[in-house]
């Protein structure tokens, strides 16, 4: 949001659809993207996680790094729509946004240096990233995090924003 948008009260924010069931856009080396069903990408992701391209037929390595925005016409692509939507965050903090986050981070850094002899204070600008969504990708990303990231056991909090 630039500093000229007034954010909305948040009685007055729109819900953004969340859907299971649609499907995926992949972007070829060719320029182009393919749909690819939920369905199909399943069926596929453990064999060889590859479809052809729609349009130029070559064979399309699927995943995250080629993934596309999958509805060109999504209302959140309008930055000045951005505002007026809720969105989401899911986190293990119970406080979040803590006041004293960044600190807190900063410390665990330094207590890292220290033990393992190596320097990783560039890595605080760097290493968090707030990402944000609909309700329904908020709780995928917990889900995410739980399987992939040792958070199984973690308590998770989920924040409109």
């Amino acid at each position: 949001m630039t500093n000229d948008q007034q954010p909305a009260e948040s009685n007055d924010l729109q819900e953004r659809e969340a859907r299971s069931d649609y499907g995926f856009r992949m972007k070829c080396d060719c320029g182009e993207l393919s749909d690819l069903s939920a369905a199909g990408y399943i069926e596929r992701e453990s064999l060889d996680a590859r479809i052809a391209c729609s349009h130029c037929g070559t064979s399309i390595h699927y995943g995250r790094a080629v993934a596309g925005i999958r509805d060109r016409h999504d209302p959140a692509l309008d930055n000045s729509a951005v505002a007026r939507f809720a969105w989401y965050h899911s986190s293990t903090s119970p406080d979040w946004p803590s006041p004293d986050y960044t600190s807190r981070f900063a410390a665990l850094v330094r207590e890292a240096e220290l033990r393992l002899g190596h320097r990783y204070g560039t890595h605080i600008e760097r290493a968090k990233a707030l990402h944000v969504g609909t309700y329904k990708a908020a709780v995928e990303n917990m889900l995410r995090r739980m399987r992939d990231q040792d958070d199984a056991t973690s308590s998770f909090y989920l924040y409109r924003v």
